[in-house]
C-alpha cells in the first residue's frame, strides 16, 4: 500500500487500516476476517488492479486466506 502513497494509520487488535491523501480508506477488519473501501466516509465500490494485488498481499499476510469462514 504504501507504494501506492498510502499511509497506515492504525494497525492494532481490530483493524488494519491505510488511508490515500485524507479521502481513500481501505480497512481490514481482523475479527471478522473482511475489508471495507471508502471514499470520503461513504462506501465505494471501485479499485484499480494495484489496489487489488495490494488488499490480496495483505490478505496473504494476515493469513485470511487459509482460513475456514463459515456463516
Amino acid at each position: 500500500f504504501e507504494e501506492l502513497g498510502y499511509k497506515k494509520i492504525c494497525d492494532d487488535v481490530n483493524y488494519i487500516i491505510y488511508n490515500f491523501e485524507e479521502v481513500f480508506e481501505i480497512r481490514f477488519y481482523k475479527p471478522q476476517q473482511d475489508f471495507s473501501v471508502y471514499y470520503k466516509e461513504e462506501i465505494y465500490n471501485t479499485i484499480d488492479i494495484e489496489e487489488l494485488q495490494a488488499i490480496n498481499q495483505q490478505v496473504n499476510e494476515l493469513g485470511w486466506n487459509n482460513a475456514n469462514i463459515t456463516d
